[in-house]
């Protein structure tokens, strides 16, 4: 089996630290996560790469176990997000996206023995498998059910318990 990891990055994100989309990868697990933040919340790469490091850390398909993870990773994220900018239109500006919080799809898996896996998803990331001249997709097998998808892991809905994760 291999696995390839191919990463295009905006013109704005010459560095990798400005990415908002993180993966992470534990090979004594077989786990990886990918975790695509928007542009548009606060500090997404942040927190793509709190949740991204937790599942691989501590692998979970349960529904429950994974929002409990997502809950920690925001507790995290929100003690550790302090604005520090000194021209006071931007910190405004910070401080205006910091309460709407961070958001980020994400899609976890790990490989077993046989060429099996386990997949779970939130939002719009999506997995291809090719085998055999074959092309497998997950969970989204063509465009009108991505379009209308409309999850996604926000750090501030989590921790009101209002979230929208399937």
């Amino acid at each position: 089996m291999n696995i390839t990891i191919l990463q295009i990055q905006k013109r704005s994100s010459y560095l990798y630290q400005n990415i908002q989309d993180k993966f992470a990868f534990n090979k004594s697990t077989k786990t990886f996560a990918l975790a695509d933040g928007t542009t548009q919340s606060y500090n997404s790469e942040e927190w793509a790469e709190l949740i991204t490091k937790k599942f691989v850390s501590n692998p979970t398909f349960e529904h429950e176990k994974l929002v409990t993870n997502f809950i920690d990773c925001a507790q995290i994220f929100k003690q550790s997000n302090i604005i520090t900018n000194t021209n006071p239109a931007k910190a405004s500006l910070e401080k205006s996206k910091q309460k709407k919080g961070a958001t980020a799809t994400f899609i976890g898996l790990q490989f077993f023995d046989n060429n099996h896996l386990k997949i779970i998803s939130c939002g719009d990331s999506n997995l291809f498998m090719f085998r055999n001249n074959r092309i497998t997709c997950f969970p989204f097998r063509d465009l009108d059910s991505l379009d209308a998808n409309n999850h996604f892991i926000n750090t501030e809905q989590i921790l009101e318990d209002k979230t929208n994760i399937p």
